[in-house]
């Protein structure tokens, strides 16, 4: 309960409306805000570049930048990947493969993936209504962590091989 802006945490992102707290509209747009656009915008090309999407670097920076809540966050994170996931499919969905004669999006694993995909969706949305935030955030965390460690695993094998392979290479040269 409020009564007036400044009694709302996270003031002046937060604005008392009907005595109650809610996140301000999208003008006017302040410098933290400003600054997150532009970092949301290369960190999530480079990860989309990179083939990982980016949803789990949308929660961290909405929530530093833009003040919004573990449960806010994660629900705009949802609507960015889904809205970036139909650009890709507008942009890709006529494209050939470059060596086969197949388009380049292999429906056969979409069928066997989106079964998996709604149910995990599901039991998110599950959880972001059930669990408290503090709960979500640790979960969050650990799973960047956790996905963090595999990706520096997976380039250090990838690395240590094409070395290899180029070493190989000058051998033989």
């Amino acid at each position: 309960m409020c009564k007036v802006d400044t009694d709302c945490p996270e003031h002046p992102f937060k604005l008392c409306e009907r005595h109650i707290c809610v996140h301000k509209g999208i003008f006017p747009i302040y410098y933290k805000e400003f600054l997150g656009i532009i970092v949301i915008t290369i960190l999530i090309a480079l990860a989309n570049v990179g083939g990982i999407g980016g949803g789990g670097l949308i929660i961290p920076i909405e929530m530093a930048m833009f003040s919004f809540s573990t449960k806010e966050a994660i629900a705009i994170s949802g609507f960015t990947i889904f809205t970036g996931s139909v650009a890709r499919f507008i942009y890709a969905y006529k494209q050939r493969h470059p060596e086969k004669d197949a388009t380049i999006i292999d429906y056969g694993i979409v069928i066997v993936m989106m079964p998996l995909v709604l149910v995990g969706s599901f039991v998110g949305v599950l959880a972001n209504i059930m669990l408290p935030p503090i709960l979500l955030s640790l979960f969050l965390t650990a799973i960047l962590i956790l996905l963090t460690a595999q990706s520096f695993v997976k380039g250090m094998q990838i690395y240590h091989k094409e070395s290899l392979a180029i070493e190989k290479h000058q051998i033989e040269m």
